[in-house]
């Protein structure tokens, strides 16, 4: 079983020897791994995670590469080949991820995040968990739109969404990257509904959580049931950031603040976190996709 330290943590190969042997180096858990190679075999659910200071493993096998509400171990013999699209196979990944360089910073950043993400969600330390997730947005906000455009085919329109970022004083770089979400997908899939569980399992704390769910999705247009609350995924990096902001950093005055009275933060963030991570991780592989087109049609300078 082939293993590659990284940073603080070892990443341990979880195909079977068959699927393995068919990967180009760059996709094996060996010396020609990157950073962004491991983390797109992580959020495909291939490999297991190993954090080396305090002897935590998890094996990671739930596959977050299309929307989903429910979050079951992979059953695929080779999510990866699985993922590939019609218009680009394993060779072509092969050579974006041999000759794409760049970034590497971001890439490492988000690695560790997402690594952190599993091992305290195995642990069920589902707040810190979030945090993990928050963190990765915030590195994503950053960094993504750039390398969008540096691998972008529209650059008038790529200049002048970017340019907005830099000159608009009212809009900080969460909100820019909110709008830039939206000009990566298609507007069907930002339509697609994001289903909220209120149930809990007590009567007083489920009309807790609603309320709470409720609160977080104002200026939204939301549905609720009475069990489920359901919000649009053009709206899921707003809840977030509300979400943050209501929990972890508060106003002392603000009636819309969280109190840890009468509330289970773990078990409130874990019924949300995979899905927090199933939207970051599609965020991720639609930059990914966009550089692999770019990449085998027209080399990097």
């Amino acid at each position: 079983m082939d293993k590659l330290e990284y940073n603080s943590f070892t990443y341990i190969e979880g195909l079977d020897i068959r699927e393995y042997s068919l990967l180009p180096q760059t996709l094996t858990i060996g010396s020609k791994a990157t950073a962004e190679s491991l983390l797109f075999r992580l959020l495909l659910g291939t490999v297991g995670v190993y954090e080396n200071y305090n002897d935590i493993l998890t094996n990671q096998k739930i596959s977050y590469v299309k929307i989903q509400d429910t979050f079951l171990e992979t059953t695929s013999q080779n999510p990866i080949k699985e993922w590939l699209t019609s218009d680009f196979g394993i060779n072509d990944l092969d050579y974006y991820f041999r000759i794409n360089n760049r970034n590497k910073i971001l890439y490492d950043e988000l690695l560790t995040e997402f690594s952190w993400y599993f091992i305290n969600k195995s642990r069920e330390n589902h707040v810190s968990a979030f945090l993990n997730l928050y963190r990765a947005l915030e590195y994503m906000s950053y960094s993504f739109p750039m390398a969008f455009a540096s691998k972008s085919f529209n650059y008038g329109n790529t200049y002048e969404t970017l340019k907005a970022f830099f000159t608009n004083k009212d809009s900080g770089q969460l909100k820019f990257f909110n709008k830039f979400i939206k000009m990566l997908f298609e507007e069907s899939l930002l339509r697609c509904p994001f289903l909220i569980d209120t149930f809990v399992g007590d009567q007083i704390l489920d009309r807790k959580k609603q309320k709470i769910i409720e609160r977080l999705c104002q200026g939204m247009n939301y549905s609720d049931n009475g069990s489920i609350i359901t919000i649009r995924y053009s709206n899921v990096l707003d809840l977030m950031i509300n979400l943050r902001n209501r929990y972890f950093h508060f106003e002392s005055d603000n009636k819309d603040n969280i109190s840890n009275i009468s509330f289970n933060g773990d078990q409130f963030f874990g019924s949300l976190n995979d899905k927090f991570a199933n939207w970051l991780s599609l965020i991720f592989l639609e930059i990914l996709i966009h550089g692999v087109y770019k990449c085998n049609l027209v080399p990097f300078n």
